[in-house]
C-alpha cells in the first residue's frame, strides 16, 4: 500500500485561506500618520530666554519662606484683630460697672422725730464714656434737737437736745446746744430732773429704749424723744467717749467725776451725734455741772 503526498491539495487550502484574509481587511482603513514637523534649530536667542525663564522663576526654599511669612503675616492680623474687640468689650463692661446709682431712702412707717436729710455738694465725674456722674452722699441727720439751720431755730432761745438716765438711786440728765456748743448735766431726783426739763424745754430728748415706758410715766410735760440702744447707756462706753471728746485723762476738772449717771447721761448725746453723722463738733470742748441755785426752779405750774 502506497502513501502518494498531494501538493496541489495543500496549495489550493492555503490559497483560500489568504483570499478570506484579504478580504476581511478590505473594510479596514488605514488610520492616517502624521507628519512629524522639523524640530526648530535651538540658537542662542533660545538659550537666552530658557535662561531668564530659569532666574525669574523662585527657588523652592524661597517659596516655602515666602509663604510661611505670608501665613505669619496672616496670623497677626487675626490676634490683633482679636485683641481689638477683647479691648472694647473691656471697656464696655468697665463703663457699666462705673455707673453710679442713686438710691432714694427707704420711708419708715416707725413713728419718728421730724428728720431732715443734709447732703453733701454734688461732685461732678466724667466716665469713660463722656457721661457725668453724680455723687450724693448723706452728710448728717437733722433732727428737732441738733439743728443749726438758721430756718429751724428761734434765736431768741436755745435749742437743746437733752438726755435722761434712770439710775439705781438717781437720775441723770444733760443738754446740750449744738450751735453754741454749750454742754451741761445734772444729776438727782426725779423730780429734781422734771424741773430741769422744764426749766430747759429741750427740743428732743434721748432716753433708753427699755426705759421708754418709765420715761413716759415719770416727768409731767410730754417731749418729742428718741429711743437709743441701750449698749449706749453703759457707764464705761460713756465715760471713754466723754474723755475722747474733751482729750483729756480724767473728768475731775469738769467736776463730774462721781457723777456716774450724770456721765451716762451726758455721753449718750454724744453718741447720738455719732449716729446722726454731726462730725463737726470741735467746738464742743467742755461740760459744765448745773448747780441748784444758778436756775430758776421751776414747776409744772410756773
Amino acid at each position: 500500500m502506497s502513501n502518494d503526498y498531494n501538493f496541489s491539495d495543500d496549495l489550493d487550502s492555503i490559497l483560500s485561506e489568504f483570499s478570506n484574509y484579504s478580504k476581511s481587511l478590505e473594510g479596514v482603513q488605514e488610520e492616517p500618520v502624521e507628519e512629524k514637523k522639523p524640530a526648530a534649530p535651538y540658537g542662542i536667542d533660545e538659550i537666552i530666554a530658557d535662561t531668564a525663564k530659569f532666574q525669574a522663576a523662585p527657588a523652592p526654599k524661597e517659596e516655602k519662606q515666602a509663604s510661611a511669612a505670608a501665613e505669619r503675616n496672616r496670623a497677626e492680623e487675626k490676634t490683633s484683630a482679636a485683641e481689638k474687640i477683647n479691648a472694647a468689650e473691656k471697656i464696655n463692661a468697665a463703663e457699666k460697672k462705673s455707673a453710679v446709682s442713686v438710691e432714694k431712702p427707704e420711708a419708715t412707717t416707725e413713728k419718728r422725730p421730724v428728720r431732715r436729710e443734709r447732703t453733701a455738694a454734688p461732685e461732678t465725674d466724667t466716665g469713660s464714656a463722656g457721661t457725668k456722674l453724680v455723687k450724693r452722699g448723706i452728710t448728717e441727720l437733722v433732727t428737732p434737737g441738733v439743728a443749726i439751720n438758721g430756718n429751724m431755730l428761734d434765736f431768741r432761745e436755745n435749742n437743746f437736745l437733752g438726755a435722761v438716765h434712770f439710775g439705781k438711786n438717781a437720775c441723770g440728765v444733760a443738754f446740750l446746744d449744738i450751735s453754741t456748743g454749750e454742754f451741761m448735766t445734772a444729776e438727782g431726783t426725779i423730780d429734781y430732773i422734771d424741773k430741769l426739763l422744764v426749766n430747759f424745754a429741750p427740743k428732743e430728748v434721748l432716753v433708753e429704749r427699755s426705759l421708754k415706758r418709765r420715761f413716759d410715766t415719770s416727768f409731767s410735760t410730754k417731749y418729742l424723744t428718741y429711743e437709743l440702744d441701750d449698749w449706749m447707756w453703759a457707764e464705761d462706753a460713756a465715760r471713754e467717749r466723754l474723755l475722747k471728746q474733751f482729750e483729756t485723762r480724767s473728768l475731775k476738772g469738769f467736776g463730774i467725776n462721781n457723777m456716774h449717771n450724770a456721765i451716762v447721761a451726758s455721753a449718750a448725746v454724744l453718741f447720738y451725734l455719732d449716729i446722726t453723722q454731726h462730725t463737726q463738733i470741735s467746738h464742743i470742748t467742755s461740760i459744765s455741772r448745773i448747780e441748784e441755785n444758778k436756775y430758776v426752779r421751776l414747776d409744772r405750774f410756773t
